[in-house]
C-alpha cells in the first residue's frame, strides 16, 4: 500500500523477498570480456543494481514518452521489466525510483510530480516536493513500527470535517473561490498533513460553489427548528442593496427570543429582486422567505426605512397573512436620525441637494453648489480640494510636522482629511471632526492660494491701476472657500449640535441582547431627548445672524417632531415603555403631562394591544436570570436613568380587575426600578403573568433601528468585489446566510 505520493515511493525492488539493501553499495562482478552493446544505457551505475541487466532483445520498439528519461532493464533475466529514471539515478537518489514498465502510469506520475516533465516537454515552473511530516520525522513504510505509526496518523484525517471547515472558512471570511486552486495555498496545506492532498480534500473553484449550496441546503432545516421554538414572535428587518453586477438584492433579517430566552439575530434570505424596487416586487420576495420557514402564524414586527415602497409591501403582507399594516410597521430610528441630520446640515430639501451633488458637473460648478451651504460647504471643497492632488496631501503632513515641532508636543503624528458625502451625516460630521483638529494647517494651504492669486491680480493689473486683461488665468475656486474665525466657530457648534444624535444613534444600532441598547422601548425616550436638545439649540440660535444654524437647528426639530408624532400609528413603542418594569405608565405621564390627550389616546392603544394577548393560551416554565454587566454611561443613559425612578414613586392601589396587565400595573415593587434587563424580567414571571410576559417578550425583541441588513450588505460587498463578477445571486445569498447563521451560534458549520 503506498503511503506517500508516488513519488516517495521505493520500488518494489527494495520489497522483494531476500532482497539486500547493503547490496546495492556493493562491487558488483560484471563480465565486459565480450563485446556488448550499451547504446541507450549510457550513464548508469550497475555496481548498484545488482540482479538487474539490460533489456533482452525487443520484438517491438518501445512506446510511451517516458521512456526517454528511463533506463529499461529486466530483473534476474526473468523478463519483468522495469522503468529506472536516468535523473534519479545519475543524481544518486537515495531512493531507487524504479516501477513496474508494465504501465507507465507511476512512471508518468514520477516525471510530472518530481522533474515537472509531462509528454509535451518541461512543465511549467511549480513548487519543489513538499517534504511531509513523515519526511521529517523519518519515518520508513517498511519498519512495521513506522507504518503503523503512519497508518495511524493517515487514519486521523476525517475528510469530512475537513469539508465543513474549509466551508466555514470560504463563507464566513468571503474567501474567493479561486483562492483554493493556489498552487501556495495546496503546498501550505500539503505541508500540514499530505492526506489533504491525497485524499482529494481541496476543491475547484467550482467545487466549493456545490459545497457551500449543499451546506445552505442542509442547515436551513436547522435553523427552521430553531425559529420555530422561539418563545416570542420573529420580528422582520429588510432593505435593498445593489451590487457591482446585480440590480438589487434583498437583505431579510430576522430578530427573536430562542427557546433559551436568548436574543437572535440574523440573515435569513439575500434574494435577488428583479426589476424596480417596488412595494409588490419587495412583498414578493419577503412572502417567499416567510413561507420557506414557515413564520407564516409567527409574524412579528417589522422595522424598515421610511420608504414608501415599504408601506405598499407591508400593505400586501398585511392582507396576505392577516396583520394590521399600521400597527406591526416601526420605522428605523437610525434612518430618522440621518433625516434630522441632514436637514440640520443641508437645509429643507437636503435629497434634491443630493441629487444635485450626484449629478456630473465641473468642478468649479460643484464646489460653487456646496460653497452655497455656508461654512460646512467650504470646508467639504477644501477637503476635497487636498484630495485631489498628491502634492497637496504631502504639504497637509509637511505643515502638521511643522506645528507638532513648534509645539513641543510628544506626539507628532499627522492625519488625512476625512471626505464626506451629502448621503450619510456621520460622514460629514467625522469631515468637520477632523477638519476642525486640522484647521490652522488648512487654513495655510488656502491661505498660500490666496495670496498667490492676489500677488498674480496685482501684477496683471499693476496694483489696481488698470482692468484684468481678458487672457488671464481664471481664479482658483478654492480661493473662495477661505475659512475665517467665525466659519470655523460654525463648524464647532455643528458638531456640538450633532453630537447628541452621534450617542443616540451609537445607543440604538445596537442588538438588544438584554433588552436594551438597540430596544424598541428606548426609541421614545430618545426622541424626547433630542428634541429637548434640538429645542435648546433653537433658542441658543434664534438671533444668529448668519441663517445656517438657525434655520437648522428649526428643521432638524421639525423633522423629528413629524416622526415623533408617527410613532402614535403603531402601540408597539408605549407599549414596551410602559412594559419595562423601569418605567412604567408614571414616567410617561411624567413626559406626556402637557398632552394629556396623548394619554388617553396612549393608554387606549396599549389596551387594545394587550386584547390581542389576553386570552392566549400558555405554557408554565421560567428561564434562570442571567447576571447583567455594568456599562459606561452617556448624557441620554442619564437622562433615562433620572426619569425611570418616576416609574415606582407612586401606583395606584390594587384593582378590583383579574386581568394579568390590570394586575401588573395596580401593583410595583420598589427594586423595580433598579430592572437593566427587562427580558430577564419578564421570563422570570412567566408564570406570574404567563400572557403578559408573552406580550413583553414580543416587544422587548424588536430592534430599534434596521441596521442589520446594512452590516450584512457591508459583508456582502467584501465577497462582490469587481474581480468577481461571475457570482450568482444564489450562491453569494447561500455564503451570506451560512456565514450569518455561523457567527450568530444558530449553526456550526464545523459539526
Amino acid at each position: 500500500m503506498l503511503l506517500t505520493a508516488p513519488s516517495t515511493t521505493p520500488s518494489d525492488l527494495e520489497g522483494s523477498p531476500g532482497f539486500d539493501a547493503s547490496a546495492t553499495n556493493r562491487e558488483a562482478t560484471v563480465d565486459t570480456s565480450s563485446s556488448v552493446d550499451y547504446t541507450g544505457y549510457e550513464g548508469i551505475d550497475w555496481n548498484r543494481l545488482s540482479g538487474y541487466c539490460i533489456r533482452k532483445h525487443r520484438r517491438r520498439q518501445r512506446t510511451g514518452w517516458v521512456w526517454e528519461y528511463g533506463f529499461d532493464i529486466e530483473k534476474d533475466g526473468s523478463g519483468r521489466r522495469f522503468w529506472l529514471c536516468k535523473e534519479c539515478h545519475a543524481k544518486k537518489a537515495t531512493t531507487t525510483h524504479m516501477y513496474d514498465a508494465a504501465s507507465t502510469s507511476q512512471a508518468n506520475s514520477h516525471m510530472e510530480d518530481v522533474h515537472r516533465t509531462n509528454r509535451d516537454g518541461p512543465m511549467s515552473p511549480q513548487r519543489k516536493k513538499q517534504r511531509t511530516l513523515f519526511d521529517m520525522a523519518s519515518l520508513d513504510s517498511h519498519r512495521p513500527k513506522d507504518q503503523a505509526l503512519m497508518n495511524a496518523f493517515i487514519a486521523s484525517f476525517d475528510p469530512l470535517h475537513f469539508q465543513n471547515l474549509l466551508i466555514r472558512w470560504v463563507a464566513c471570511d468571503n474567501v474567493p473561490f479561486h483562492k483554493l486552486e493556489s498552487p501556495y495555498f495546496r503546498e501550505l496545506m500539503e505541508y500540514v498533513n499530505s492526506a489533504i492532498i491525497e485524499s482529494g480534500s481541496l476543491p475547484t473553484h467550482s467545487t466549493i460553489r456545490e459545497w457551500i449550496i449543499r451546506s445552505f441546503d442542509r442547515h436551513k432545516g436547522v435553523v427552521t427548528e430553531l425559529l420555530g421554538r422561539s418563545l416570542s414572535r420573529i420580528n422582520i428587518s429588510f432593505d435593498g442593496w445593489s451590487s457591482r453586477k446585480f440590480t438589487s438584492l434583498l437583505g431579510l433579517t430576522v430578530h427573536f427570543l430562542d427557546d433559551e430566552g436568548n436574543f437572535r439575530t440574523f440573515l435569513l434570505g439575500l434574494p435577488q429582486i428583479e426589476g424596480r424596487h417596488t412595494g409588490e416586487n419587495l412583498a414578493d420576495r419577503v412572502s417567499e422567505i416567510i413561507h420557506e420557514y414557515g413564520l407564516e402564524d409567527c409574524i412579528g414586527y417589522f422595522v424598515t426605512d421610511n420608504a414608501e415602497s415599504n408601506d405598499t409591501c407591508l400593505e400586501d403582507l398585511g392582507v396576505e397573512f392577516g396583520f394590521n399594516k399600521q400597527h406591526r410597521r416601526l420605522r428605523c430610528c437610525g434612518h430618522i436620525i440621518n433625516l434630522v441630520a441632514r436637514s440640520i446640515l443641508f437645509g429643507a430639501d437636503p435629497d434634491a441637494f443630493e441629487e444635485d451633488c450626484q449629478a456630473h458637473k465641473e468642478i468649479r460648478d460643484e464646489m460653487k453648489l456646496w460653497r452655497s451651504k455656508g461654512p460646512i460647504g467650504k470646508l467639504h471643497n477644501i477637503v476635497h480640494w487636498v484630495q485631489r492632488s498628491g502634492q497637496r496631501i504631502e504639504k497637509l503632513h509637511k505643515l502638521q510636522l511643522i506645528e507638532n515641532t513648534a509645539l513641543n508636543l510628544e506626539d507628532k503624528t499627522t492625519y488625512d482629511v476625512i471626505s464626506d458625502n451629502a448621503t450619510r451625516w456621520n460622514s460629514s460630521e467625522a469631515m468637520m471632526q477632523r477638519g476642525y483638529h486640522l484647521r490652522n494647517t488648512l487654513d495655510s494651504m488656502v491661505q498660500a492660494e490666496v495670496t498667490e492669486w492676489n500677488q498674480y491680480v496685482a501684477r496683471r493689473t499693476q496694483n489696481g491701476t488698470k482692468p484684468m486683461p481678458k487672457k488671464s488665468r481664471k481664479k482658483p475656486a478654492i480661493v473662495d472657500d477661505k475659512m475665517s474665525v467665525e466659519d470655523w466657530s460654525v463648524i464647532a457648534e455643528y458638531l456640538t449640535i450633532l453630537k447628541p444624535l452621534k450617542i443616540a444613534t451609537k445607543r440604538l444600532e445596537g442588538r438588544p441582547k438584554e433588552g436594551k441598547f438597540g430596544a424598541i422601548w428606548e426609541v421614545l425616550l430618545t426622541m424626547e431627548w433630542l428634541l429637548k436638545i434640538l429645542e435648546e439649540s433653537k433658542l441658543k440660535h434664534e438671533r444668529d445672524e448668519e441663517p445656517y444654524l438657525r434655520i437648522g437647528c428649526n428643521l432638524g426639530w421639525m423633522k423629528l417632531d413629524q416622526y415623533y408624532s408617527l410613532t402614535e400609528d403603531s402601540p408597539a413603542y408605549l407599549a414596551a415603555l410602559v412594559l419595562h418594569p423601569a418605567f412604567r405608565w408614571s414616567t410617561v405621564e411624567s413626559q406626556w403631562a402637557d398632552h394629556p390627550e396623548w394619554l388617553v389616546r396612549g393608554k387606549a392603544a396599549v389596551q387594545g394591544l394587550w386584547e390581542e394577548y389576553r386570552n392566549l393560551p400558555v405554557e408554565q416554565d421560567t428561564i434562570p436570570e442571567q447576571p447583567t454587566i455594568a456599562t459606561k454611561t452617556t448624557d441620554l443613559d442619564d437622562f433615562m436613568a433620572s426619569v425611570r425612578k418616576l416609574g415606582t414613586q407612586s401606583a395606584p392601589l390594587l384593582s378590583a380587575v383579574r386581568d394579568e396587565y390590570a394586575e401588573w400595573v395596580a401593583t410595583t415593587d420598589p427594586g423595580d426600578c433598579l430592572v437593566e434587563n427587562p427580558i430577564q424580567y419578564w421570563l422570570l414571571r412567566r408564570r406570574q403573568f404567563p400572557r403578559l410576559s408573552r406580550m413583553a417578550i414580543d416587544l422587548f425583541s424588536i430592534p430599534a433601528m434596521s441596521s442589520e441588513p446594512e452590516r450584512i450588505f457591508s459583508l456582502a460587498g467584501q465577497m462582490v468585489t469587481s474581480q468577481r463578477g461571475r457570482l450568482r445571486a444564489d450562491i453569494i445569498g447561500a455564503a451570506q446566510c451560512l456565514s450569518s447563521w455561523e457567527k450568530s451560534g444558530a449553526i456550526q458549520i464545523s459539526k
